[in-house]
């Protein structure tokens, strides 16, 4: 098929057969290519929306912190929160959404600087079908709020950049001390009081080279999953990392963890592999998206301190991308609204994704990053090449995952 190309895998006579227009693939030997796609199929479809799989409460625009890539900017410094009359409206209009299960994860600049709220928003949903979570850069917890958290279920992810060189060049108090002492020790007591917690990790190029390492560290902390996620720049690229060096890294942990677990070892699970794995298995809606799973729900919908809607965070307060507000709109309307993004942004208009294999797959990167880096939602990836190569390896690697039973573990991880 004209579409169709071809990787030689892992597995010794074991080939990926993808489609470059569909998104289907298959695995096959080199004499039955014609018919490897049969019974794989993972196609695009255009269809509504049927619900999210997580809203996002900006709980305001403050933070004791002055990381190095914050794109935020200087709208922390307005020291907006949101009010109670935002947060409850936000509530109700999630339970309003025809869902088994809702999931709200408590953001910001840094969502612990409006724990009143919080703590208000979990008690008025207490009996609901919601799941609280948050994003905190972990500086602020102490024993009275976690266990308060910890009784209400609210899910803790931290952020920190790895070892205390990284953290302390990169996320450092506004007055530029040291932030890396409380941040772990915090880390170590949300670990202990949830049985287990997930980090994410921001990848610079003053990080990048130190992967394998920052992991280890991980491990030995029993951290129970990390996130690598590659900077996008506000207005600095001197400080992204290095496209070859940083698929390197992200291939050898990759390495690593699988080793590890076949050989049914401890380790952290690296949520990127997971990610990419679910490119491949995960039927999608929208050509764009796909690395967060673009299925039949919307991966994300976020709410500003204002109540303003937007497709996910990485949009806060452009105007441009609002596509309503809770006062006005239900969050059923916003996700299926002309004004969202993922509903008119296709990957075939996207520069050079035409002509690249995992056009499909990748459907372009993440519009998000591309759009707070200022860079366009019709620009590619400032990750391309990375990109390229982890799905080459990705498509490589899946007989052996399959053949040690941990294609289900790891997409659902």
């Amino acid at each position: 098929m004209e579409n169709n190309f071809v990787l030689e895998t892992d597995f010794e006579g074991v080939y990926f057969v993808g489609n470059r227009e569909t998104g289907e693939w298959g695995l096959s030997n080199l004499d039955n290519t014609n018919n490897a796609l049969k019974g794989s199929s993972r196609v695009f479809s255009e269809k509504p929306f049927k619900g999210v799989a997580m809203i996002a409460l900006n709980m305001g625009r403050k933070c004791n912190f002055d990381c190095t890539y914050c794109l935020v900017g200087d709208l922390k410094n307005e020291g907006i929160r949101m009010s109670e009359k935002v947060g409850i409206k936000a509530i109700e209009r999630i339970i309003e959404l025809n869902s088994k299960k809702l999931q709200v994860v408590f953001h910001g600049s840094e969502p612990m600087m409006n724990y009143s709220l919080i703590k208000k928003l979990v008690s008025y949903a207490n009996n609901s079908r919601i799941q609280f979570c948050m994003q905190s850069n972990g500086s602020l917890f102490n024993s009275k709020n976690l266990k308060f958290l910890s009784e209400n279920n609210v899910g803790i992810g931290i952020s920190i950049d790895g070892l205390k060189e990284h953290q302390n060049k990169t996320r450092r108090y506004k007055n530029n001390l040291s932030s890396y002492k409380i941040v772990r020790e915090n880390i170590s007591k949300v670990n202990n009081k949830q049985k287990g917690v997930s980090v994410i990790s921001v990848i610079t190029k003053d990080n990048v080279s130190d992967m394998v390492r920052i992991v280890e560290s991980f491990e030995e902390s029993n951290l129970r999953s990390v996130l690598f996620c590659p900077v996008n720049p506000n207005e600095d690229y001197s400080i992204v990392p290095n496209q070859k060096e940083l698929s390197s890294n992200m291939k050898k942990i990759f390495d690593r963890f699988l080793n590890r677990r076949v050989q049914n070892k401890k380790t952290t699970q690296i949520a990127n592999l997971r990610n990419y794995l679910r490119t491949f298995f995960k039927p999608k809606t929208t050509s764009n998206c796909v690395q967060c799973g673009a299925g039949i729900n919307q991966p994300l919908i976020a709410i500003d301190v204002e109540g303003s809607i937007y497709p996910c965070d990485y949009f806060w307060g452009k105007e441009d991308y609002k596509i309503g507000n809770i006062f006005e709109t239900s969050l059923e309307e916003a996700l299926n609204s002309n004004s969202n993004f993922r509903n008119y942004r296709n990957v075939k208009n996207i520069e050079d994704c035409n002509f690249c294999d995992w056009e499909r797959f990748c459907g372009g990167g993440c519009p998000g990053g591309s759009v707070a880096s200022g860079r366009g939602l019709e620009k590619k990836s400032l990750y391309c090449d990375y990109n390229k190569e982890i799905f080459e390896y990705i498509a490589r690697k899946i007989p052996l995952i399959h053949s040690k039973g941990l294609i289900r573990e790891l997409l659902e991880g």
